[in-house]
């Protein structure tokens, strides 16, 4: 005898014979819910007008000094952007006093146009019960959230790769038709100048398009037209390279403390180790999906192989950029940074729209094999709980010390002075314009507390000092400021996330 309930037989049933329709009501509300959320939390970061801090206020400082000619060649403090970007950054900024929000403008536009392009990238590449796994997990993405907010290129690259890949695969859609193969040309000349890893996604996705007008046994004058756009497309990086990028950033050679980041052969037990983590690691940061790396990195490997199966064509332009990201790395020209190195993960981020493809098409299959509902739910609330966890608890570069210098000049009295410890200097600089005011600029660090001991009781001469530190980690701040008890009198003290500000009184010493 069947002691089960009807009303429970009902749903089962219910569920089972409406699964694709719940799963399109599933995604329509996480598209909604990915589209209200995903601009609500850019504009939430760029509306926080955070303090720019030692790299971002190093590329400030560089917009305010230099010309627009003198922004095409080697900036200072050890900066290095695309052009494009910064001479957008500087017609912005300079109409507003380059002030915070005025800079990080351009990145904010860019991330939002990211999250809408990407939107019509999933109709187009996936059915309509798929787009929210690929869609919610990008507009929830923290390092894309963060960056929306960041003076920093990131978010440009971001939004050069959705477009070169969209563009690619409308190509493919279209079979090569005219003003189709116009754009994506246009898009790729413009796209070397405001992005440095735009080269790495143009040559996959030139790659991609290129090996499916030949396996598809297309025209010779369309095989002419694409050779014609890849030559092109590579005189005008060489173009770029030797005027600009070459003199500006890549004379002096690679920066040899990314060689951690760089991709190495497998061919030891260190070498494996190295790609396994930084294969897990990507799903971790700048992925986002933290906790549940493990289930979006198996989704992403069953995507790739029903990619594979479905559309070949497409699957070429979403993996080969990746390959030959992996080729670039093994060359020494581009880090390969994640997991834990969240902060360096920036570099990354311009890859993560052909990740959540593959994590979308590998967690519908999962659901579709199992002809439940109830799979497919639980993959998208976990994934969305992960997600947004993640949220809550990332902790990127914040160092607020505009509220500091403005107390400072508030509450300065006499022949006070300020010193700015190193890390804290181009910050100082960036914000000191308003004041014009007289400071120490510190050049010894924690490493050496001899030389900031000596440097200090070089300084003080029986009066007050203010001590400015910044981009200081673990017990580092707590052995400075112990260095400075030892020779003066605490008077005050204010701190501030990532920042602190001392008084100290040598008066009396």
């Amino acid at each position: 005898m069947d002691t089960q309930p009807v009303p429970v037989m009902k749903i089962g049933l219910f569920l089972e014979k409406n699964s694709l329709a719940l799963q399109r009501g599933m995604s329509s509300a996480g598209i909604t819910l990915g589209i209200l959320a995903g601009v609500y939390l850019r504009y939430s970061h760029y509306a926080a007008n955070r303090s720019l801090w030692l790299d971002t206020a190093a590329l400030a400082v560089n917009m305010i000094e230099k010309s627009y000619a003198g922004l095409l060649t080697h900036l200072d403090l050890g900066q290095h952007a695309p052009p494009g970007f910064l001479l957008v950054s500087k017609f912005i900024g300079s109409r507003y006093n380059y002030n915070e929000l005025a800079l990080t403008a351009f990145p904010f536009f860019c991330s939002l146009l990211s999250l809408f392009l990407f939107l019509y990238l999933c109709f187009l590449v996936l059915e309509h019960r798929k787009i929210a796994l690929a869609f919610l997990p990008f507009a929830l993405s923290t390092t894309a959230i963060y960056y929306a907010g960041e003076f920093k290129q990131y978010s440009v690259d971001l939004f050069f790769s959705v477009l070169l890949v969209t563009l690619a695969v409308l190509l493919i859609r279209r079979h090569l038709g005219g003003k189709y193969l116009l754009g994506w040309a246009l898009a790729g000349l413009v796209s070397v100048w405001f992005s440095h890893p735009a080269i790495i996604v143009l040559s996959g996705v030139w790659l991609a398009v290129f090996l499916t007008v030949l396996l598809n046994k297309e025209p010779a004058s369309q095989v002419y037209k694409m050779l014609t756009i890849g030559v092109v497309w590579v005189l005008d990086y060489l173009i770029f390279f030797y005027t600009v990028l070459y003199p500006s950033s890549l004379q002096g050679g690679v920066n040899r403390g990314m060689s951690i980041w760089f991709a190495r052969p497998p061919v030891d037990g260190a070498s494996l180790r190295w790609h396994v983590n930084t294969f897990f690691g990507l799903f971790q940061y700048p992925l986002g999906f933290d906790g549940a790396f493990l289930i979006a990195s198996v989704c992403f490997l069953i995507g790739i192989v029903v990619y594979y199966q479905k559309r070949r064509d497409e699957l070429f332009i979403f993996s080969l950029p990746l390959l030959i990201l992996m080729v670039v790395s093994f060359l020494g020209r581009y880090p390969v940074a994640t997991g834990r190195y969240e902060i360096y993960s920036r570099w990354m981020l311009f890859t993560i729209p052909l990740f959540y493809i593959f994590i979308a098409e590998g967690a519908s299959y999962l659901a579709d094999q199992s002809k439940s509902i109830l799979i497919y739910g639980f993959i998208f609330l976990l994934l969305l709980f992960y997600l947004g966890f993640s949220l809550n608890t990332k902790s990127f570069m914040h160092q607020e010390t505009r509220p500091l210098i403005e107390y400072y000049y508030q509450n300065r009295e006499g022949n006070d002075d300020i010193y700015v410890y190193a890390s804290s200097v181009p910050a100082f600089r960036y914000y000191n314009r308003l004041y014009h005011g007289h400071f120490i600029e510190g050049k010894a660090s924690v490493k050496d507390l001899g030389k900031f001991g000596g440097e200090v009781k070089d300084l003080v001469r029986g009066r007050r000092i203010w001590f400015l530190f910044s981009h200081v980690y673990g017990d580092e701040e707590c052995r400075l400021v112990g260095c400075l008890d030892s020779i003066g009198t605490r008077r005050e003290a204010r701190l501030e996330r990532g920042a602190s500000l001392y008084c100290y009184d040598f008066s009396a010493r």
